[in-house]
């Protein structure tokens, strides 16, 4: 089956009309606040030289999207705004959603990096809607057995 945009329906195979399909992304019964969390969806992958750290945000604006970094720690900040809400506020014409999905919001996520890496030379950019990070490995020398001599 397949929605039709222009007729509101969907058809089946044999052409007969039948109501759409409405797939909710979130558990109805969940709280408020579980919803508005807003959790994107990420990768994490290690190359030869480097970690990267993949994180899906559509529709966001790059001056919209903050990344921090504490020694190993990476955190991600960002606010996604509906631009018809915003459009609302400002005095433009009401809309009124029929059936809003999409997440909107802040949030903040906090990525541990699974290997030490040079934290000061880190690089992020953001194409097409995914935030790409990449931090190259150094040794990690802590727990590392060393003689020392004795003079």
């Amino acid at each position: 089956m397949s929605w039709s945009r222009h007729r509101g329906v969907n058809q089946s195979p044999g052409g007969q009309a039948s109501t759409p399909q409405v797939r909710v992304m979130w558990h109805p019964e969940e709280s408020a606040a579980e919803v508005k969390a807003h959790i994107p969806a990420m990768d994490i992958y290690e190359k030869d030289d480097a970690v990267v750290i993949e994180i899906e945000l559509p529709g966001m604006k790059r001056e919209d999207i903050n990344v921090f970094v504490a020694h190993n720690l990476v955190m991600v900040e960002a606010l996604k705004e509906d631009v018809n809400i915003c459009q609302e506020a400002s005095g433009r014409k009401r809309i009124t959603y029929l059936q809003l999905e999409r997440k909107l919001g802040r949030f903040r996520r906090e990525i541990e990096l699974p290997i030490t890496c040079n934290t000061r030379e880190a690089k992020a950019a953001y194409d097409r809607g995914v935030l790409i990070m990449e931090f190259k490995k150094i040794k990690d020398r802590r727990g590392e057995k060393r003689k020392i001599p004795v003079e």
